[in-house]
């Protein structure tokens, strides 16, 4: 089962989606994907383990209401847990064990199929075939996050991801805060690769207006326009208040920690590590402490590692150079490093 996706089907209108490789039997954070009825589907975060070994192998699930990733699914999504093994038939199993009644979810799920990596074609009539491949399945295309897909940004920036099987794109562009273009396809099928750790190819999956390429790059906080339209200037508001002097060099910090997906991939990066999005300075957990997804906006990002005044035009900023900030902490580092500035500038 380690080695394939995993479909379960908990009711008509709830199918789930699992990729369980990065599993052990010490635990580890996963997202899972559910469809429901109709276009809608939600993002769950799962702590997930691994019990026992080969044949005998389970794996049990744990979804907690303060992971959630989305709005919706805050609102609608069930929370408790589940268990996934072989029955003695080698067939795959899933149980939902139901800790709030309510959910309308429990015992036994009511299919679940294992389906292959390379061959994991919808079964939608509009999505299943494309070309002499087929193509993958939209659940699938979701399970991309905004850290995949900063990544591939960065690999195309750098050269490192120039041996790709996609062209330039034609009709749009993905345009970043320095006036680059790169090709959405080309972006989104690197990320996916990534993810997958397989190869993808353009035929897998379609691009353009409406598809679920764009809607994912987009929602990764990345600009995507026609080719023939001129490239947007980057507007800039730093803090009220901000020094005058120097005013130049906390412009090129802040607007460091608001390029284009950057906040959306640190984030998704540190959910992946710690399970839930939290300050490093003050430890404040916003969900939990405002009892609503979406206090998960209440932190914001900043760039730690470099100081500003060392920042060289060409810096290049990686994931790991940031920290995820509540915004009275993040609002209170700023005015310090303006006081740093400040001495600096009447020490010569």
């Amino acid at each position: 089962m380690k080695d394939q996706l995993i479909e379960i089907t908990w009711s008509e209108d709830a199918v789930e989606l699992l990729d369980l490789r990065t599993v052990t039997n010490a635990g580890t954070w996963i997202t899972t994907y559910e469809s429901w009825s109709g276009p809608d589907s939600v993002h769950y975060r799962v702590f997930a383990i691994q019990l026992g070994e080969g044949e005998q192998t389970r794996y049990e699930l744990h979804y907690r209401r303060d992971e959630q990733l989305y709005k919706k699914a805050f609102a609608r999504a069930r929370f408790g847990r589940s268990l996934i093994w072989r029955d003695e038939s080698s067939q795959a199993q899933a149980e939902w064990l139901d800790d709030e009644p309510s959910s309308g979810f429990d015992g036994l799920a009511i299919k679940v199929r294992l389906l292959s990596y390379t061959g994991a074609a919808g079964s939608r009539a509009t999505e299943n075939r494309s070309g002499s491949g087929g193509r993958f399945r939209s659940e699938l295309l979701a399970t991309v996050s905004p850290e995949h897909i900063w990544s591939a940004v960065q690999g195309l920036q750098s050269g490192d991801s120039k041996l790709h099987p996609f062209a330039e794109s034609t009709d749009f562009d993905l345009v970043l805060d320095d006036g680059q273009r790169l090709p959405p396809k080309a972006v989104f099928g690197i990320a996916l690769s990534k993810k997958l750790e397989l190869p993808v190819e353009p035929k897998h999956f379609s691009g353009g207006d409406g598809s679920p390429c764009f809607r994912i790059l987009r929602a990764a906080g990345f600009r995507i326009i026609r080719k023939d339209e001129p490239t947007p200037d980057s507007e800039l508001d730093i803090e009220e208040g901000e020094w005058e002097e120097g005013r130049q060099v906390i412009r090129s910090h802040v607007a460091r920690e608001r390029a284009s997906g950057l906040a959306k991939a640190k984030k998704a990066q540190f959910v992946r590590l710690y399970g839930v999005l939290r300050c490093e300075e003050c430890g404040l957990v916003p969900t939990e402490h405002y009892s609503t997804a979406l206090a998960e906006s209440c932190i914001e990002i900043h760039h730690a590692e470099t100081l500003v005044s060392e920042m060289s035009t060409d810096h290049k900023t990686k994931l790991e150079d940031l920290q995820c900030l509540c915004a009275n902490c993040h609002r209170l580092i700023h005015r310090q490093m303006r006081e740093r500035r400040q001495q600096e500038l009447l020490l010569g």
